[in-house]
């Protein structure tokens, strides 16, 4: 979410100044000058999170007319972290980390729920096909576990570890 501003400022030996505060089209976009004087560049950190994790979920809750009891203490599983063209986005094959099926007999949430890396700090973002939103809270992690508390906007979530079975988490993560 940071970025980089450069202002250009272009003192002519006329003593006029140009910057993109006072910039008209002409000097904007034109043959001579062509420069809004103004560039704003992104930080963008690299970020290789994709993959198939096993996972566990505990501390499981869910929204109106779920059963958190049919889902036990835990529920486990596999889920695929696919990269999409943002970098740092990735999207999930199943958002709920297991817990639609046993809260509600329903398959994977689907839509665009994406997590996020932006330089180590990830999140959650975007919503299911239920047009619920969720989003994400660090707990902690190491080489090989991730764990992390999510919840959506209907009232489900849990506190979830991804395992990598090879590789290594980024120590930045947070």
């Amino acid at each position: 979410g940071d970025f980089i501003e450069y202002r250009l400022v272009l003192n002519t030996t006329d003593g006029n100044r140009f910057s993109n505060d006072n910039i008209s089209s002409d000097v904007a976009t034109g043959a001579f000058y062509a420069s809004p004087f103004f560039y704003r560049i992104a930080l963008v950190c690299p970020s290789a999170l994709q993959g198939t994790f096993t996972y566990t979920t505990t501390a499981i809750q869910g929204g109106s007319g779920s059963t958190p009891a049919a889902c036990g203490n835990s529920v486990t599983g596999t889920v695929k972290m696919d990269a999409t063209s943002v970098p740092g986005e990735y999207s999930f094959d199943d958002a709920s980390f297991g817990l639609f099926k046993c809260l509600y007999n329903d398959n994977p949430p689907g839509g665009a729920v994406r997590f996020t890396d932006a330089c180590g700090k990830i999140g959650m973002k975007g919503s299911d096909r239920y047009g619920d939103s969720y989003s994400l809270t660090y707990v902690s992690h190491n080489d090989t576990d991730l764990t992390f508390k999510w919840v959506n906007t209907y009232g489900d979530g849990g506190t979830t570890t991804l395992k990598r079975s090879t590789g290594t988490w980024p120590k930045g993560l947070n």
